[in-house]
């Protein structure tokens, strides 16, 4: 099913901290996944993850990211609507891809595709 909310990331300058303060504060169990990335365990779908800030990316301090059937598809029509391309298509090893569009007011937001 696509279009869908199915991926959080909280963005931190400091993502070791970060982790220490959301599993302390809820619980959240927490893995590293790579150099400045945890992948978090909420207990309920969906799962999230704390990432290094990106530089490319406003920081808006969480990123949502919207599943959907073709990223090629979406960022053809963002464009088509007002919208603009933020990070191009990128490849996420062994689970899919993603690329963050900008919205009419410039606001980040994640698209993910297993292909």
């Amino acid at each position: 099913m696509a279009n869908h909310l199915c991926w959080f990331e909280v963005s931190s300058t400091d993502p070791e901290k970060a982790r220490e303060f959301y599993s302390s504060l809820f619980g959240w169990k927490a893995k590293k996944a790579r150099t400045n990335y945890y992948q978090m365990t909420t207990g309920r779908v969906p799962h999230g993850g704390l990432i290094k800030k990106l530089p490319l990316v406003p920081s808006t301090g969480v990123y949502v990211y919207i599943h959907v059937a073709s990223i090629e598809k979406t960022l053809a029509k963002v464009k088509k609507l007002g919208g603009r391309l933020l990070v191009a298509k990128t490849a996420i090893p062994g689970f899919g891809y993603y690329a963050f569009l900008a919205d009419l007011d410039g606001n980040p937001i994640g698209v993910f595709s297993e292909k």
